[in-house]
């Protein structure tokens, strides 16, 4: 059940770790085909659950161990932030997906 003011508490923390996680963390820059529009991603959230994204697209030689590194890295920056809250996260809600393209 949970207190009155649990979402609220929550609302305000996430909110701020959601701050740190983009500060610190690589993410993926998503471009148009035109390249005129693009955005910055570092983590899609909706209360508890959270989805971190890193994709190195701009580069026309992507290296996939770099790649992996980087998603690493900000997984375990998550995981950091949300440890030193009082939170964790759920093992079996954790995943990742990895997509190499090469040119031929």
């Amino acid at each position: 059940q949970g207190s009155a003011n649990g979402p609220v508490t929550w609302g305000l923390k996430s909110s701020r770790l959601f701050d740190i996680q983009e500060a610190t963390s690589h993410g993926a820059v998503f471009v148009s085909p035109c390249r005129k529009y693009q955005v910055h991603v570092f983590m899609i959230g909706f209360v508890d659950d959270a989805n971190n994204s890193v994709n190195d697209f701009l580069d026309a030689n992507q290296d996939p161990g770099a790649i992996m590194s980087k998603a690493q890295f900000d997984a375990q920056r998550w995981n950091d932030l949300l440890y030193r809250t009082g939170g964790a996260l759920k093992v079996c809600k954790c995943k990742f997906h990895m997509a190499h393209y090469s040119k031929r």
